[in-house]
């Protein structure tokens, strides 16, 4: 009895060993456990007990290799929770190596820490731009391709390299995944309305808004065509028609989607302001500055619009202690060198 137990023990503890000893990736809806053979641009593959499983790189959350090294795991973990600059001084520590994925991983979280501090106006952006290239030219089957595609785009937006911007974006409109190739419109129009292009930009949303495919990948961003249309109505004169659109998002969508939501209330901002009702601006504003304040980009936007309107209502001091925070916090962002 004793050595039958003493074996199920050991055959329990073999079976768990077996599970945790394995490359993890994290979808959507829920945990798959194996090993990863191969990565393209639009999925991983997963060995599963001898069968292949592609994993669609829209559906993934985050992965896991069972070759790497815990400081890589923690740095991931960091970089998920915001803290970029901890997760970039625990890379710099790291010596590549293992599989040559688990390598790209690290290489990747490297580039893709300093791209977030230096959109946030916290590291350089020309260094930046380098190492996502560098990565992107090392690794052009990797998961994370068009995620980099993104970030060089935002950076060349944030440079004013408009052309190069459309060149980055343009790649990701080569997905196959519809959530990916309705993300590059959006990010094309967005990189319009940062050359004041408004009417331009309007139509390319309007392409998004007509997208039929029903995935709740395309539907959020239909959610960010509707925000940046509102933008381009304000622009173009018809604020209180901006306004219309964006409160049905406010109303529909998932309150944690921080990108989501500080876009959406820095362009009711926007409106405000563009049909002359500061207090209405102000308050939404102040939405993003104090609970969705998880996105730099936004956030130091938000600042940069209260610290004038606190003057308008009359309240210079509030508009003072905005831009002390825009400056120290987004030093180097295009909002802290406006006037």
């Amino acid at each position: 009895m004793r050595i039958t137990r003493r074996f199920l023990s050991l055959t329990l503890i073999a079976a768990l060993t077996s599970v945790v000893a394995a490359d993890q990736i994290r979808t959507e809806s829920g945990g798959q456990s194996g090993s990863i053979v191969n990565s393209t641009k639009d999925a991983l593959i997963l060995n599963k007990s001898g069968s292949p499983v592609e994993i669609p790189v829209e559906d993934i959350v985050t992965v896991s290799f069972d070759d790497e090294s815990f400081p890589l795991k923690q740095a991931r973990q960091e970089a998920a929770n915001g803290q970029l600059q901890d997760a970039l001084d625990r890379l710099a520590k790291l010596e590549p190596s293992g599989p040559d994925l688990v390598k790209q991983e690290s290489e990747y979280l490297k580039a893709y820490c300093t791209a977030r501090l230096a959109l946030a106006g916290s590291a350089d952006q020309k260094v930046a731009t380098e190492l996502l290239f560098k990565f992107a030219q090392s690794a052009p089957n990797s998961w994370h391709f068009y995620e980099a595609a993104e970030l060089l785009g935002d950076l060349a937006v944030a440079q004013q390299q408009y052309d190069r911007a459309t060149l980055y974006y343009s790649s990701i409109a080569n997905a196959k995944s519809a959530d990916y190739r309705a993300r590059a419109r959006v990010l094309a129009a967005r990189a319009l309305i940062a050359q004041d292009k408004f009417a331009e930009a309007s139509k390319m949303y309007d392409e998004v808004l007509a997208l039929k495919a029903p995935s709740s990948g395309v539907a959020r961003q239909k959610d960010f065509a509707t925000v940046g249309k509102a933008i381009c109505l304000a622009e173009l004169g018809k604020p209180a028609d901006g306004v219309k659109m964006i409160e049905p998002v406010l109303e529909r969508a998932n309150p944690k989607d921080i990108d989501l939501f500080s876009a959406a209330y820095n362009a009711l901002g926007r409106c405000h302001q563009k049909a002359g009702q500061p207090k209405d601006a102000l308050l939404a504003y102040l939405h993003t500055d104090i609970l969705f304040y998880g996105n730099p980009e936004m956030h130091a936007e938000a600042l940069y619009y209260l610290s004038k309107l606190w003057k308008e209502v009359n309240d210079p001091d509030k508009g003072v202690a905005a831009y002390d925070l825009l400056r120290s916090r987004y030093a180097g962002s295009r909002w802290a060198n406006m006037n």
